[in-house]
């Protein structure tokens, strides 16, 4: 009798079950029906504007997890859309299908996607293949931003390295700086960086001082910056105070001009600099401030 109860429970929770998949596969082929008609309407006369709501229409069914149903939308849409395939991307990936995703993300990062172009320096940065790590690194600093100048260097480094470069990454990378940094000061400050990291300090310090003829308002810090990590501290002090007469007293300067003193022994003027900061309001400026104080004093004798 028991037996007989438990078969049936079971039989009844199979129908319950089965006629909830039949149903929700009844709504399912209702909506992926509805979209290829959509599809059709929309290859009869196709637009950017018809696109970018077919596009909506797929982030809508990717926020309620259809995806599927987004990936339809989104690859219609993807010819006139450039964001449609980075979200190709995203779908193929998590299905586990890698060559699609290689196929949308580079599409994406071609149609100026900048999120696009990030995963994917990302994706090779981590498979080994540096060359073309940094050749995307280099498409995220033509798209906006600048700041990925640092992973070029990186990549350029690890991959030099590990010998894992093809050879003319140097040259590639040099005249890529040297494009930009006619557009951007901060890349220019990049370059620059190559070059020191590398060891080549005239070609940094050329770089440092036609920044400063053009007047840029952060050449002053960065040649002190660059003399002093040379042990050069008369040409670091030129530069610093150079820089506080056409800028102000800013930080940046003032804090590199006490670390200059401080190294050529006149540590009461690095003293009176210490002081001076621990008079600024950011909390974060005065422990700065007071730590480099209390080091001081430890270390040396200015009374």
């Amino acid at each position: 009798m028991y037996k007989k109860i438990l078969i049936s429970i079971l039989m009844f929770g199979f129908l319950v079950i089965s006629c909830g998949n039949s149903k929700l596969n009844n709504e399912e082929r209702k909506i992926i029906n509805k979209v290829k008609s959509e599809v059709k309407e929309f290859k009869k006369n196709p637009s950017k504007e018809k696109a970018e709501e077919l596009f909506k229409k797929g982030e809508i069914q990717n926020e309620k997890k259809n995806y599927e149903i987004a990936k339809m939308y989104y690859e219609e849409a993807s010819e006139f859309v450039p964001m449609a395939n980075y979200y190709l991307a995203i779908l193929y990936r998590k299905r586990g299908s890698e060559r699609k995703y290689i196929e949308y993300i580079k599409k994406a990062s071609d149609k100026g996607v900048l999120n696009a172009s990030k995963d994917i320096s990302r994706y090779y940065q981590e498979k080994g293949e540096f060359d073309k790590s940094i050749d995307y690194r280099m498409k995220v600093v033509e798209q906006g931003d600048e700041s990925w100048s640092d992973f070029i260097i990186l990549d350029y480094v690890i991959g030099r390295k590990e010998n894992k470069l093809k050879g003319n990454e140097r040259e590639k990378i040099i005249k890529f700086f040297e494009k930009e940094g006619e557009k951007n000061y901060k890349v220019r400050e990049w370059f620059a960086n190559f070059y020191r990291i590398e060891g080549s300090y005239e070609e940094a310090e050329k770089i440092y001082m036609r920044m400063e003829k053009e007047n840029y308002e952060n050449a002053e810090f960065l040649l002190g910056d660059f003399y002093s990590e040379q042990g050069k501290y008369s040409e670091a002090e030129k530069y610093y105070l150079k820089g506080i007469e056409k800028h102000g007293r800013k930080l940046k300067l003032l804090f590199g001009l006490a670390a200059v003193y401080k190294e050529q022994g006149r540590y009461k003027e690095a003293k009176e600099i210490y002081e001076e900061l621990k008079n600024f309001k950011d909390e974060s400026i005065k422990e700065l401030a007071e730590k480099n104080l209390k080091k001081l004093e430890r270390e040396n004798n200015y009374e």
